[in-house]
């Protein structure tokens, strides 16, 4: 038998190869490349569509929104409280008291109120007056919810939604003998008004150097008045007279007899 040249037999080869699909020539496509795994599982399904359907659709104007009890409901979105510009966008939620084009109007605003603690809408103080934007972080009128105010007696400022005196953390208990007070000489804070000749009797009530806070009032000599003085008035060595009478020396059975 004739010997084939090695050439030949290469060939041949190649050619019965292809004939039955192997090699390396079946697994490439027209250009060369090899095959897309991905493709050969197929694309998966789309994202289902998450918008709601309302039955026959929407008239013109009208967006498909869903309601508290499930069921897919036409709704102007302008004017809607419970779906304000947008669905489940609700004006009670702190956003305002109704809805007009689309946005939460509170009161006068009427962009509304952002729907946080710093920008909420309350409802109002007195009948008859409008809602309106409070901030219940420091607000001292709202601090910490609507209406809620802090007590002159017990704190000067809100603070992160609570009502605080001085630099203390908490409020005062807003009685006599522990009221909050503005002192000129230190920082704000909590004072007996019994005995603080800065504050005696009242907040700014200052007694004079040579006179003490006793009882609410000041009092200059060893005793005490057996009754309160009226405002203007100081216990003059157990009577209680208008300070400049006191000066002078004309009130009290003491008078100019000092301590």
């Amino acid at each position: 038998m004739t010997a084939l040249h090695p050439r030949w037999m290469t060939a041949t080869l190649s050619l019965a190869l292809m004939a039955c699909g192997g090699g390396a020539a079946g697994d490439a496509g027209t250009d060369g490349a090899a095959p897309d795994s991905e493709a050969s599982v197929g694309a998966p399904d789309a994202t289902p569509d998450a918008t709601p359907q309302c039955d026959g659709g929407c008239e013109p104007g009208l967006e498909c929104c869903v309601s508290d009890d499930g069921r897919a409901t036409c709704v102007n979105l302008g004017l809607d409280p419970m779906n304000c510009g947008q669905c489940d966008r609700r004006c009670a939620d702190g956003f305002g008291d109704r809805c007009e084009l689309g946005e939460c109007a509170c009161g006068p605003f009427v962009r509304g109120c952002a729907g946080i603690r710093r920008s909420l809408c309350c409802p109002p103080r007195v009948d008859g007056e409008p809602h309106y934007c409070a901030n219940l972080e420091e607000d001292g009128d709202d601090c910490g919810g609507c209406d809620d105010q802090c007590a002159v007696e017990a704190a000067d400022r809100c603070a992160a939604g609570r009502c605080v005196c001085g630099e203390g953390r908490t409020a005062c208990a807003g009685t006599p003998g522990d009221t909050c007070c503005s002192d000129t000489f230190s920082d704000t804070g909590c004072v007996d008004l019994g005995s603080n000749p800065r504050h005696c009797g009242g907040c700014g009530v200052t007694c004079r150097a040579a006179e003490r806070c006793l009882d609410s009032v000041c009092t200059l000599g060893r005793d005490a008045c057996s009754e309160a003085c009226p405002s203007g008035h100081v216990c003059c060595f157990g009577e209680c007279c208008p300070r400049d009478r006191c000066d002078m020396g004309l009130c009290g059975r003491d008078a100019g007899m000092g301590d």
